[in-house]
């Protein structure tokens, strides 16, 4: 048997013995199934009698006559409208007129007094309208995109000599290409399977799934979260390549996520930034706080910082909550077995509760995770009628989780080498 001894990231650290081909590829093919068919599941809950219940969030599709399509999720349909040609075409003057001007007085500081002075007067003329989407779109040319790429881009330049990279055709193109592929596939995906429009909806229709229809809703609908901000954040990615820079990595897949710390590290890059540099480090390293006492009270800061930005409804405190308890989960395997290479439960039912409606998290909480464990203890793992108890279910998912880590780690261990945060 072959012993790994640490890795890419952390050269001195101990890692899992490196597992035979064949089991290997029997975990791959194991992940690979499980996925297909919670797929194929969801399709046939959401095409089913269920459906019925939801048809209030579809609307005609705009691609394909007859069609409709699942409009629960009003992020993505607010990002949508974002891409017009009037968004497109202001943008564009002003970007003409920033570069105009900077060149002609050779100074780059022209370019930065004129985005912030875009960004800090121009609501006084042309302030937020009241409608949905125009405010979704406004919102974001003025705050959101321009603030975030001003201060990361001074604090880069502020520590590294270097040149902007040199522009590179061929890589953009294909940076583009790939997020309009992942755009089509997103859309596809709403026309055919509205997983979105059942977690948008009272608990009440998705009590009455059984467990594998109602985990296989669950992992589908995570995907979805994954795809929509790969494109999301790809496209100012995107132009932040065009102009020469270097943009965060796009959000990690989910599906390859066995240690939830990793989540919050490489699915949103700004967000994480922003919570290590001006909340944790700050009180981590405070000289009036011990050691003891101020890494609780970082990370405790940490995740009030994310719920007063997401909101206090019970569903945000109780994915906040399951997330700070798997990083401690975590962080007691690094103290205990000095390795954080597992994945443990609270993490991954925390994202439910971020992702549903009020009460769906709780529902998928009690009926998969708790039921699953009191059921399995009971030796209740039997299908009556074509309906699995919860104990099968959360057995299932069990030895699915044994295949599943094998892959996120093997993932993990052959990634490229990346700065470490």
């Amino acid at each position: 048997m072959n012993t790994r001894e640490g890795s890419k990231e952390d050269p001195g650290r101990f890692y899992p013995a490196t597992l035979p081909k064949w089991e290997l590829i029997l975990s791959y093919a194991v992940w690979i199934f499980h996925s297909t068919a919670a797929f194929v599941i969801s399709y046939k809950v959401c095409n089913g009698p269920v459906g019925d219940w939801v048809q209030h969030w579809f609307r005609d599709s705009d691609y394909i006559s007859g069609w409709k399509v699942d409009a629960s999720d009003s992020e993505w349909l607010f990002y949508r409208n974002t891409i017009r040609l009037s968004c497109i075409l202001g943008l564009a003057a002003f970007a003409a007129v920033t570069i105009a001007a900077s060149a002609y007085f050779r100074r780059e500081n022209i370019a930065w007094v004129l985005c912030i002075g875009f960004i800090l007067q121009a609501t006084e003329f042309v302030p937020f309208t009241k409608g949905a989407f125009s405010y979704y779109r406004e919102f974001n040319m003025y705050l959101y995109g321009a603030i975030k790429e001003f201060t990361e881009q001074i604090n880069t330049r502020s520590s590294s000599d270097d040149r902007p990279s040199a522009f590179d055709l061929k890589s953009n193109f294909l940076f583009g290409a790939r997020l309009f592929f992942w755009a089509i596939v997103f859309e596809s995906l709403i026309h055919l399977i509205p997983v979105n429009a059942l977690f948008a909806s009272p608990f009440t229709i998705i009590n009455g799934l059984n467990g594998y229809e109602m985990s296989s809703i669950a992992y589908v609908v995570g995907q979805y979260f994954h795809v929509k901000y790969v494109v999301i954040f790809g496209v100012p990615s995107l132009f932040a390549r065009i102009d020469g820079m270097t943009p965060p990595p796009p959000p990690i897949c989910i599906s390859r996520v066995s240690r939830y710390s990793r989540m919050w590290r490489h699915f949103d890059a700004g967000l994480y930034s922003f919570l290590k540099n001006q909340v944790y480090v700050p009180l981590l390293t405070h000289p009036k706080l011990s050691s003891g006492f101020g890494r609780p009270l970082a990370l405790i800061s940490a995740f009030l910082v994310v719920v007063a930005w997401h909101g206090t409804q019970r569903h945000f405190v109780c994915w906040v909550t399951l997330s700070a308890l798997e990083l401690v989960i975590e962080r007691i395997g690094v103290l205990v077995w000095d390795t954080a290479s597992f994945q443990v439960i609270p993490g991954i039912f925390g994202v439910f509760f971020f992702l549903g409606n009020e009460g769906v998290g709780e529902t998928i909480f009690i009926k998969v995770l708790l039921n699953g464990i009191v059921g399995l203890l009971k030796g209740d793992v039997a299908v009556v009628d074509g309906v699995p108890s919860a104990g099968m279910v959360f057995l299932n998912l069990i030895v699915l989780g044994y295949f599943f880590n094998h892959c996120c780690l093997e993932f993990e261990y052959r990634a490229p080498a990346t700065p470490k945060n």
